[in-house]
């Protein structure tokens, strides 16, 4: 499994399945397959790399961006992030024994989503704004 595995690291337990049975002609079920690859402590983790990262032109881009911001007062930056909440606040998943599935309460309505807003500046928080529903080009727009 681990040479499989070297092969091409994000293999899907079916697949994996597939390649087993026909090179080794075993069957074997994805359970069985999941619970040794948790004892071999192989976790599904994966970061992508954007391919152009490395090219020339990004790389020249990066350092031209770089050169520019040791230019940029920092007093004249303003960061703004944005973040959402669901109201009913209820939690997706639970524990259980094996073959037994959990249950939980959860409010009939679905529940209201907020979005809060924040603007920090190197003084530190400058303004937030909390809005019902999601964020939107007409949040932005001030009328004067």
């Amino acid at each position: 499994m681990k040479q499989i595995i070297a092969k091409k690291n994000d293999i899907y337990l079916r697949e994996m399945q597939v390649v087993i049975e026909s090179d080794l002609g075993i069957k074997v079920s994805t359970s069985s397959l999941c619970r040794t690859l948790e004892r071999w402590k192989l976790r599904r983790k994966k970061t992508l790399i954007d391919s152009e990262r490395q090219t020339h032109r990004v790389k020249n881009l990066r350092y031209e961006w770089r050169q520019w911001l040791d230019k940029v007062d920092v007093r004249n930056l303003v960061f703004i992030d944005e973040t959402g909440v669901n109201l009913s606040m209820n939690r997706r998943y639970g524990r259980g024994e094996g073959g037994v599935r959990v249950y939980d309460d959860c409010p009939g309505k679905r529940g209201k989503n907020l979005t809060l807003i924040g603007a920090m500046s190197d003084e530190g928080l400058i303004v937030t704004m909390t809005l019902t529903g999601g964020l939107d080009t007409a949040s932005f727009l001030v009328d004067k």
